[in-house]
């Protein structure tokens, strides 16, 4: 699934010490993108991501971040998190394919 050039795609994100973490609230905030007439929808974690898939049509660029103090790339560092949101339904998988130290779990299944 494409997402048209020009078009604006609104992050459904939230930390884990937000009030609005979590699935239900983040679906809901695509819903309100998708009337509002976004594009596509970018949403962190696979909870998310099937949230947002059940809920609406758009495109979901999918991201998994990981925090570790050790290095410092933190979105989707390895094979293991994007299998993860791939199979939660993401269109498109976001991940850090700089040549920066990543996790040493980075390329394993």
């Amino acid at each position: 699934m494409l997402i048209p050039k020009g078009a604006l795609v609104v992050s459904c994100q939230a930390r884990a010490d937000n009030p609005l973490h979590g699935p239900v609230h983040m679906s809901a905030m695509a819903q309100a993108a998708e009337a509002g007439g976004a594009g596509g929808i970018r949403a962190n974690g696979a909870e998310d991501v099937a949230a947002i898939r059940a809920v609406t049509r758009l495109p979901v660029i999918g991201i998994a971040k990981v925090w570790d103090d050790r290095f410092p790339v933190y979105i989707t560092p390895g094979f293991e998190q994007a299998a993860r949101v791939a199979l939660a339904g993401a269109h498109i998988i976001g991940l850090d394919a700089t040549a920066r130290p990543a996790t040493a779990s980075r390329w394993s299944a």
